[in-house]
Parts: structure tokens; sequence; C-alpha cells
């Protein structure tokens, strides 16, 4: 290959990866990204209250849903039962911290998610193994509600 062409395809090769960038830089200029992330705000009592409630707070898996959507804490209207994954996830928070973030202890949770399209059984979480299994409805599992809050991170 000639030496003296070389340095002209490259010299064409950068123009044309100019170009291309400079065009997607208009483009992304042109019209603005929104990036939405969701984070949980978890049912949080004080300590005492909890206290108090600890058996009352132990439902049937209708009862645990109409619980969390009946729930009104800091006026907000949209608590929820936590799905088996978003209850596995508490897991990777320290125990202490996860008592200050969520209350839960070590017991059987309620889940929002069915045991396939079986509406009978659902699953359930468990902090003291820190493992999931299907149920059936109609047991006593304690309940912790969540919400999905959004936030607008880059416009």
């Amino acid at each position: 290959m000639d030496r003296e062409k070389l340095p002209k395809k490259i010299k064409y090769a950068v123009c044309v990866l100019l170009s291309v960038l400079i065009l997607w830089a208009i483009v992304l200029v042109a019209r603005p990204i929104t990036l939405q992330l969701s984070t949980l705000q978890w049912e949080h009592k004080e300590a005492d209250s909890w206290q108090l409630q600890r058996y009352e707070r132990r439902f049937w898996h209708e009862e645990a849903e109409h619980y969390c959507r009946q729930l009104t804490l800091n006026e907000h209207y949209d608590w929820r039962l936590p799905t088996v994954d978003e209850l596995q996830d508490l897991t990777q928070v320290a125990a202490g911290k996860r008592l200050n973030l969520a209350r839960v202890e070590r017991a059987i949770y309620w889940t929002a998610t069915p045991v396939h399209s079986d509406n009978q059984r659902y699953w359930v979480f468990s902090f003291l193994t820190e493992q999931s299994a299907p149920m059936t409805q109609h047991n006593y599992n304690s309940v912790v509600c969540v919400r999905t809050v959004n936030g607008v991170v880059l416009d």
C-alpha cells in the first residue's frame, strides 16, 4: 500500500466519524431524553405502634391486599403488597437497616405474586430463612406494604 495514500484515508475516516458524531449530537440535543427511575417506599411505623400491632397484622392473602389498598400514610394512598422479588431484594440490606427501612421482622410475609396463574396460591417470603415458597391464600401471614415512587433523573 502506498504510504502517501494511507494518511489521506485516515483523514477521510476521521472526517466521516466526526460527521456522524456531530449528527448524533444534533439529534440528541433536538429531542430531550427523559430517564425515569423507580424507587420503593416501604410502610414504616414507629417501633411502639409496630410492637402493639404485630399480632393483629397477620392476614389471609385477600385481607393483606385490602389492608395495603386502604392504607393511608403521609397522605399517600397508593400502597400495595410487594412482589416476591421486591421482598427478596430486602435481604440484600443489612438486618438492622432493613428494620429501619421496612420494619420487617423474622416472619413470613405475603407477596402480590401469584403462583403461575393460580389465584388460590401466592408466593410468600420468609425473613427467617430468607426463602420464598408458594402458599394457599387461606393462611395467616404478616404483611408489609410498599409504594412505587417515580423520579425524573435526566431531562
